[in-house]
């Protein structure tokens, strides 16, 4: 399986530097008005938990648990918006959470339609599969197209899977072209090639004979 590090899925690095932070995780102007919009001035879990879901929405292209942030971009976001750091975000009710993600949802211009990006995924990983093998390359031409489409970006196992579903189906189809294009002697031939080579004539071709390494010139 595709180790999530070798993909461009997006995930909280262990530590941003300032200028990381100042380029990911900065409020716009439009960012605090949409804020003030939805939230009491005076209700500072909501505010924080609405902000960090907003920018954290934006880095990662789906919705966080805002109690599982990362540190630093809890620091960073709360004193732009003068919140102490360390406000118990567990507070951050599940209606409130909820609707604020319908509303960052909006804002943001994600589709929401899940059939709709099932479709997008398995044609780009259909799509992937006919010129790539590496599970990595598959995943991330599906995210590649996500975003491009702005949908919600799914749990990365999803995408896995149907990574390998698309080039199973892709090899599968290749093996059968491949087999049709061979004469009988020519299968007969390659059966032959990958019988055991168990004493059989030494100058037979086989497929044991096939795996060796060639000798020093």
């Amino acid at each position: 399986m595709a180790s999530i590090h070798e993909t461009a899925y997006p995930r909280f690095k262990p530590y941003f530097t300032e200028k990381e932070l100042d380029e990911v995780f900065a409020l716009s102007s439009d960012e605090i008005a949409f804020l003030n919009k939805k939230t009491k001035a005076t209700n500072m879990v909501s505010r924080l938990g609405f902000a960090i879901l907003l920018k954290c929405y934006q880095y990662l292209g789906r919705p966080v648990n805002v109690n599982n942030i990362n540190v630093s971009v809890k620091k960073y976001i709360a004193k732009q918006l003068s919140i102490d750091s360390d406000i118990n975000l567990t507070r951050y009710p599940k209606s409130t959470f909820k609707n604020h993600k319908k509303s960052v949802r909006d804002y943001l211009e994600i589709v929401q339609d899940r059939k709709k990006r099932r479709i997008i995924m398995k044609k780009a990983a259909l799509e992937s599969a006919q010129t790539k093998e590496n599970l990595a390359d598959i995943i991330n031409r599906m995210i590649e197209e996500i975003f491009r489409q702005r949908c919600e970006l799914p749990a990365y196992q999803s995408l896995v899977r149907l990574a390998r579903a698309a080039r199973t189906v892709t090899n599968h189809g290749h093996y059968h072209k491949i087999s049709n294009a061979l004469s009988q002697k020519q299968k007969r031939l390659i059966d032959r090639i990958l019988e055991s080579n168990d004493d059989k004539l030494e100058n037979e071709w086989t497929w044991f004979g096939l795996k060796q390494e060639p000798k020093s010139p």
